[in-house]
C-alpha cells in the first residue's frame, strides 16, 4: 500500500494507486453500510489503514518479527502451507467462529504487516513474535481481516471452512435483513 496513506513518506515500488484508492472506498462504504467484510492478507493491511491504523513497510527490516513471506523458490504448496502459530485473542468475533480454539497454524505470504490499529479495530489473533495477524471492527456483524490465506485448500483444514462459512451465515443474516426493510 502506499506509505502516505497511513502517514508515511516514500515510494513503494510495487504500490497500486488504484487498487489503494478503491479498497479504502469499499471498505468505508462497506462499514457505513453495515455489509459484511472479509478481508484476505492485504485485505487486513487495507482494513487497518481504512479505520486509521499504520503498517510495517517492511517487516524483514525488523529482527522482532519472523519471516512472514513465502519462499519464491518453493512449490506453490509449500508456499501456503502452515508456517507458523497465531494465538487467538478470546472474547471476540474468530473466537466466537472457532470456539474452544486458542492456538492454530497458518500460511504467511506477506511482507507488510499492521503496525497500529484504528480505535474502530480490535486484534483478534497474534503471531508467536507479536505481529498482529487478525483484527474485527467494533460494533459490526461481521467486519473480519485475517493476515494468512484460508481460502487456500479450505475444504481440508477445518477452521478455514469455519471462517468461510461464518462469513457466508453473515452475508445471509445481512440479506435477510435488507429484504425485512
Amino acid at each position: 500500500m502506499q506509505p502516505h496513506l497511513y502517514g508515511e513518506n516514500g515510494d513503494e515500488s510495487d504500490a497500486d494507486p488504484g487498487r489503494d484508492l478503491l479498497s479504502m472506498a469499499l471498505i468505508t462504504a462497506g462499514l457505513e453500510r453495515r455489509i459484511p467484510i472479509f478481508a484476505i492478507c492485504r485485505g487486513l493491511q487495507e482494513i487497518v489503514v481504512a479505520t486509521g491504523g499504520t503498517l510495517y513497510r517492511r517487516l524483514c527490516d525488523h529482527s522482532q518479527f519472523l519471516e512472514h513471506r513465502e519462499d519464491a523458490e518453493l512449490p506453490v504448496e509449500q508456499q501456503y502451507a502452515p508456517s507458523h502459530e497465531v494465538q487467538v485473542q478470546q472474547g471476540g468475533l474468530l473466537s466466537q467462529l472457532i470456539p474452544g480454539c486458542s492456538t492454530f497454524w497458518v500460511n504467511s505470504l506477506h511482507g507488510q504487516g499492521a503496525k497500529t490499529l484504528g480505535p474502530q479495530l480490535r486484534v483478534e489473533a497474534r503471531s508467536q513474535d507479536g505481529l498482529v495477524e487478525a483484527a474485527s471492527v467494533h460494533d459490526h456483524p461481521f467486519a473480519l481481516g485475517v493476515q494468512w490465506h484460508p481460502e487456500w485448500n479450505s475444504s481440508e483444514y477445518a477452521l478455514s471452512r469455519l471462517l468461510l462459512e461464518g462469513f457466508i451465515t453473515a452475508c445471509q443474516n445481512h440479506l435477510a435483513e435488507k429484504q425485512r426493510l
